[in-house]
């Protein structure tokens, strides 16, 4: 990563600052462009600070003249001159209580929403977690740290929505919990930089004795919610 150019689009606030200082320590040149100049506390040296109106795009062709490695968008999609089109996002939570099979039903009676043609990894819907490759790693590594996956945390909020009995989740949980989220691996590895053989082997630092006990080569939950663990 050494030597790459940057560019950050809105790189003055406060996640900007402190993605640019890790670019920085890796050695890259950075360019950060936004409406405003940051302030002193989070101005940074060897940074290249440009400002301009990000909606308008032929002052934007005339200030990016370079090419970029990477381009960094945190900066929103605003018109700073007619404050009438700033775009606003409102979420159905805001309007529904947020009961997700209904919520699913909702959208796709009321909408173009469509689940997936697969099942979402480690987990028995279609529907949850749809727009982002990271989901599923991210509940796969919570069931290595705290020996719960994602079929747990949806399971037993569709008890308390009483569209599952205990003893149904409990089968759904011996089924998907802790699969491994093979679809997307090798896409979010390259994304991070990271070789698969060194993700396999931190996953394992961060297994906890008292949660997972070691067989061999092999690690096993010692309690589940089936009472079929290894200390069961």
């Amino acid at each position: 990563m050494r030597n790459k150019k940057v560019l950050f689009v809105g790189g003055t606030g406060f996640i900007g600052f402190h993605l640019i200082k890790k670019c920085l320590r890796c050695n890259m040149s950075v360019t950060s462009i936004s409406r405003t100049k940051p302030s002193k506390l989070l101005r940074l040296n060897k940074v290249f600070y440009k400002t301009c109106n990000l909606s308008n795009l032929r002052n934007l062709k005339k200030i990016i003249r370079n090419y970029f490695d990477f381009v960094v968008n945190l900066g929103g999609n605003i018109d700073h001159i007619n404050k009438d089109k700033t775009y606003r996002s409102h979420c159905l939570g805001y309007y529904l209580q947020w009961v997700p099979q209904e919520a699913f039903y909702y959208s796709v009676e009321n909408s173009q929403f469509l689940a997936r043609p697969f099942r979402t990894a480690g987990t028995y819907s279609k529907y949850n977690g749809i727009d982002d490759k990271m989901d599923d790693l991210h509940f796969y590594t919570t069931f290595i740290k705290f020996g719960i996956g994602r079929a747990t945390y949806d399971a037993a909020q569709e008890i308390r929505n009483k569209h599952l009995t205990r003893e149904e989740a409990k089968l759904l949980v011996k089924k998907y919990d802790g699969e491994f989220p093979e679809r997307y691996f090798s896409d979010i590895m390259k994304f991070l930089n990271i070789k698969e053989e060194k993700f396999f082997k931190i996953q394992n630092d961060f297994r906890h004795s008292r949660i997972w006990k070691k067989i061999g080569n092999k690690y096993f939950l010692r309690h589940t919610v089936n009472k079929d663990g290894t200390d069961d």
